[in-house]
């Protein structure tokens, strides 16, 4: 997985592919409603992300739905297809192609509630927690056992409630060939439960990939659900740190002390990272100034630095919006294409240089709006430089030994670069990065 490039898509707001659609409720002038799009629609566009060097696509849920469910949370049967976005075979059409196109296809499931008009709420009511809000966010057991936005709570400690669930995972993996599950409200399920289920996930389908969402600030909350098997989680922590530093010009040791808690985790070189997504504002809507600009050197820094990176559809073309509903727009695929060829090349340079998704990670300096790391995998060495002021940035760092006496070739950005005895000097252009190859002097 640590090779994967996600390409995350809220199906009903991607693309229509069924063009008569006979649904009185699609209403793409109200941000709350089903705008139309379909499964048939990302079948007619898997050219585009494959061309855009995505290896892997992260698809909202397609269970049917309670109405207005339109963006898949809302389950009503969690074995049938919503007919706003098609067919079960529309599905299995969808995991075929991408395949053939050398993409991978990871649906989100729900296991922590239904949607509130779920059969199952009638025919075992004992499967659900009390209808109570969550109160104190601090005490684990109130959320995990109360209900998150008044929704229905299964109460997965019952073993008939967590076999149904896990039976139901299975059932779409055995069903559609998917690769994983991108896993909502983690936080809100017992840890027993998921270590039970990523154990049979994994008897089913060996390499499945399990990308959980723990929606919380702290790496210690986060890391143990990754040894409890699910192998990726969403990396909330460093979501934070990207926004509080590219956005809003905080300080680098924002980032630099997340990044100092890896150890916490069984293995961070697995975690999503992103700048945004459909349950937070878009990056060119929480900027001070100079959107594009910022945009562009925290693209650098995620390509750049350990994890798995998710681009959220239209973050290429520089789409933006503020918090849910509005960062939830209609795709467009005509808007800044020279930010999207941007994201392109980005995406070609961390295929090309193994180091960027399969290195290490060391950092070497942080300045109060400046970092410098290096990634190393094998004999590949690249170290990148981030400069996040609004002048130019001098880097002086002391190399240590194995980096010392190597010739550099800048292979990203803008940057100049001067050794001197064990001294590297590097000045970076303002709100830039520069990538340096390292290579052994000729004999």
């Amino acid at each position: 997985m640590q090779q994967e490039i996600l390409y995350f898509i809220m199906v009903d707001r991607f693309f229509q592919g069924i063009k008569d659609k006979e649904f009185d409720d699609i209403d793409k002038s109200h941000p709350r409603k089903f705008h139309g799009g379909d499964i048939k629609g990302i079948i007619e566009k898997l050219d585009y992300i494959q061309e855009l060097g995505a290896t892997a696509l992260w698809i909202t849920p397609i269970f049917k739905n309670d109405p207005d469910g339109y963006h898949g949370y809302w389950a009503q049967d969690f074995f049938s297809v919503d007919p706003h976005f098609g067919i079960l075979e529309d599905f299995k059409e969808l995991v075929q192609k991408a395949h053939r196109k050398g993409l991978k296809v990871i649906l989100d499931i729900v296991v922590n509630h239904t949607g509130k008009t779920h059969p199952l709420l009638k025919e075992k009511p004992h499967w659900f927690h009390p209808l109570v809000p969550i109160k104190d966010w601090d005490n684990q057991k109130e959320v995990e056992e109360k209900c998150l936005g008044m929704l229905p709570d299964l109460n997965q400690d019952l073993p008939e409630v967590s076999s149904y669930l896990i039976n139901m995972c299975k059932w779409w993996i055995v069903q559609t060939g998917l690769d994983g599950f991108r896993i909502d409200t983690v936080k809100h399920v017992p840890r027993e439960f998921w270590r039970k289920f990523c154990q049979e996930m994994k008897g089913v389908k060996e390499d499945i990939i399990l990308l959980g969402e723990v929606w919380h600030p702290d790496p210690c909350y986060l890391a143990p659900y990754q040894k409890d098997g699910i192998n990726s989680l969403v990396d909330f922590p460093l979501y934070y740190a990207i926004t509080k530093v590219f956005a809003k010009d905080e300080p680098m040791d924002k980032i630099s002390s997340i990044l100092l808690q890896d150890h916490l985790y069984q293995n961070p070189y697995l975690l999503g990272t992103f700048i945004d997504n459909h349950d937070v504002p878009r990056f060119l809507s929480v900027v001070k100034d100079r959107g594009k600009e910022r945009l562009k050197l925290a693209l650098d820094f995620l390509f750049s630095v350990r994890g798995v990176p998710i681009i959220y559809y239209g973050t290429e073309t520089g789409m933006d919006g503020g918090d849910d509903p509005h960062n939830r727009k209609d795709m467009d695929f005509e808007g800044d294409l020279e930010l999207r060829k941007y994201v392109k090349d980005l995406i070609t340079l961390r295929k090309k240089y193994l180091s960027l998704s399969l290195g290490s990670l060391k950092v070497l300096k942080v300045t109060d709006d400046g970092m410098v790391f290096i990634r190393e995998c094998g004999e590949e060495q690249v170290v990148i430089f981030i400069n996040n002021s609004f002048d130019s940035q001098t880097f002086v760092v002391r190399l240590p030994d194995e980096l010392q006496r190597k010739s550099w070739k800048l292979v990203w950005g803008k940057g100049t670069y001067q050794y001197s005895y064990e001294i590297a000097s590097c000045i970076i252009p303002p709100k830039s990065s520069a990538y340096f190859q390292l290579f052994a002097p000729e004999k």
